[in-house]
């Protein structure tokens, strides 16, 4: 029996229904942070990101022999975040805006928390 009439025979499964989430059922997803590396930090993060993909790639047919593997790609991982934290946010002079008068509502006299 071919493998075209297995698929025939196989019982037809019910579709999935998907209902479409209104505006207001959707979770609010903050912004990204925008963030301006410096030549150094860029060039950190270009070597970090290119010695992640090494190890991956370098067992993508392979088991990981030991948890050291997977270890390492997490340490790479955890130090590109840190250097990623580290550099300058950037922001639109919206969110400045926002930010400002966020602040001085929040210092203002009589404004108890």
């Amino acid at each position: 029996m071919s493998t075209a009439a297995n698929v025939l025979a196989a019982p037809m499964l019910p579709r999935p229904q998907f209902a479409p989430k209104l505006p207001s059922q959707q979770p609010q997803r903050p912004s990204p942070t925008r963030r301006r590396p410096s030549r150094a930090q860029g060039r950190a993060l270009e070597i970090l990101s290119h010695a992640i993909e090494y190890l991956v790639d370098s067992r993508l047919y392979e088991t990981w022999d030991s948890p050291a593997d997977a270890e390492a790609v997490h340490t790479l991982m955890t130090c590109s975040r840190a250097v990623f934290a580290d550099c300058e946010e950037v922001m639109s002079w919206q969110q400045r805006l926002q930010r400002t008068l966020m602040r001085r509502l929040h210092s203002a006299p009589g404004h108890t928390r």
